[in-house]
């Protein structure tokens, strides 16, 4: 807080990385969410909500583009199976034409009638 960032409650570490320190300090620091590639997880009470998260920016050009295929297919599967909660991470060093890719995945998540919330939202609906 003294940097500034009052009223900030969710981190989301660079690369999703974190240590048990990381969260020690966040509960100390009343952050109340936290990010990580295979969940968020509340804070104050440990709840953890399972799902991975689609990214697209692993690291370099042909990493990135590599994992299009396996992405699109990641989603599919999510969709399928009616998976309660699909996260999509949106970086501005995402390769070229994934945004329109990630567009037609919202337009698909809409179409099945899934409900898109904030981080703020996120312990009203696990209570």
């Amino acid at each position: 807080r003294e940097a500034g960032f009052a009223g900030n409650h969710v981190f989301i570490p660079p690369t999703w990385a974190i240590t048990k320190d990381t969260v020690d300090s966040l509960r100390t620091l009343d952050f109340e969410i936290l990010e990580t590639e295979e969940e968020i997880i509340l804070l104050k009470n440990n709840v953890r909500l399972l799902s991975s998260v689609l990214n697209w920016d692993v690291g370099s050009v042909r990493k990135d583009n590599e994992c299009r295929k396996l992405i699109k297919t990641l989603f599919e599967k999510k969709l399928l199976s009616k998976s309660k909660l699909i996260r999509i991470a949106i970086h501005p060093k995402d390769p070229k034409g994934i945004l329109s890719e990630q567009v037609k995945m919202i337009r698909k998540l809409k179409r099945a009638k899934y409900r898109f919330i904030n981080y703020s939202e996120i312990p009203q609906i696990v209570s």
